[in-house]
């Protein structure tokens, strides 16, 4: 998955978080609309997120996009064993 979206251009940066792994995405190759239209630019990187760890074999519990953690900073979380 951090391939994939570093040849995207998202820069990411693949961290573990105690219960899953998270990465950190520093550069969005189209912030500017995703600023404007977040409901729409960030619902497709977060399907190309799934379709990319389904496409992999590797399906977490929850997969969660949460753009504009910071201006310049969006996560991509992924947790791993039961969904409840």
């Amino acid at each position: 998955m951090t391939g994939v979206f570093a040849e995207l251009g998202f820069d990411p940066r693949l961290t573990d978080s105690g219960d899953g792994r998270q990465n950190a995405l520093r550069a969005c190759p189209f912030r500017d609309l995703a600023r404007a239209q977040p409901e729409v630019v960030c619902s497709v990187h977060l399907g190309l997120l799934r379709g990319t760890l389904a496409q992999l074999g590797a399906l977490p519990a929850t997969a969660q996009l949460l753009p504009f953690v910071e201006p310049e900073l969006c996560l991509a979380r992924l947790r791993f064993g039961s969904a409840g």
